[in-house]
């Protein structure tokens, strides 16, 4: 589908604050985009899909105590096209990562934990998730380049894992819940994907004469050591703070050779093939 040309970029949204002026706005652009959510073909951007999810949960009160369309705005948060942003949402904010089965009560929003029923509705709701996306890892024909790599990149990883924890004594039980844990994370990893290569299919930094590019195999790679932890961790695997945020990764990155271009202290280094020069992040 075509993004529309009046469409709201995702830097105006993260932008607008918690003055009276600003507050209004959220509360007219919530409107509108739920309106268009409504329609018979949504045509939210990702970025708009994640926003207005957000905005619902982070409000709801508000908007009871408003009678705001309360009742429909909740109702929105169960939209098919908002499925992405729940799945998101769980795994990132409520640390579904490492629980998959839901044996604890995670704590969502200022604090508030889900009720044991609300936590089983996360579980059906992430196993179903589970299972589609087990399917789509499968298949090696998408033409989606950053899907056909996440596939490729997650088999891998997920093969290399399920026999590390079986030859150290890890039950069946402990393992499939691990698989799932794995198979999810890497949806995440695409999803957030999706948000690196809106606009571009690379991203170029420079250290001196060279040109580093980062595409979608780069991001894929990378991914998996800033995506959120799983237990019992990617063996072997470092896993950076979560405030390194894995959809601004490249934003981080170019903010960092910018650094090291400026400081000057590496400006003569040579990478390039020919001279098997590799740069490695690990």
């Amino acid at each position: 589908m075509a993004k529309r040309k009046d469409y709201y970029t995702k830097e105006y949204l993260d932008g607008l604050g918690d003055s009276e002026a600003d507050v209004e706005t959220k509360i007219e652009i919530l409107d509108r985009l739920s309106n268009r959510l409504r329609m018979s073909v949504p045509d939210l951007t990702p970025d708009e899909k994640h926003w207005v999810y957000d905005s619902i949960l982070a409000n709801a009160e508000h908007f009871k105590n408003q009678d705001s369309h309360w009742e429909e705005r909740i109702a929105d948060l169960a939209h098919p096209a908002l499925r992405d942003s729940r799945f998101i949402y769980l795994l990132l904010n409520c640390e579904y990562s490492n629980d998959i089965n839901g044996h604890r009560l995670h704590r969502h929003l200022r604090e508030k934990k889900f009720t044991a029923w609300e936590n089983e509705e996360n579980v059906v709701f992430l196993n179903e998730v589970a299972i589609e996306w087990k399917d789509i890892l499968k298949l090696r024909n998408h033409r989606d380049q950053l899907l056909q790599r996440t596939c490729i990149e997650a088999e891998s990883i997920i093969e290399e894992e399920m026999d590390a924890v079986q030859d150290n004594g890890m039950g069946y039980f402990l393992r499939e819940a691990y698989r799932k844990q794995l198979t999810l994370l890497y949806k995440y990893i695409y999803l957030r994907g999706l948000e690196v290569v809106r606009d571009t299919n690379e991203h170029q930094f420079t250290i001196g004469q060279n040109t580093i590019i980062y595409d979608y195999e780069s991001f894929v790679h990378l991914g998996r050591h800033i995506a959120p932890s799983v237990r019992p961790g990617l063996i072997g695997k470092s896993n950076f703070s979560q405030q390194f945020l894995l959809g601004n990764v490249h934003s981080t990155l170019k903010e960092t050779f910018d650094k090291i271009r400026e400081s000057g202290k590496i400006a003569d280094i040579q990478i390039n093939r020919d001279t098997n020069t590799q740069l490695f992040l690990n």
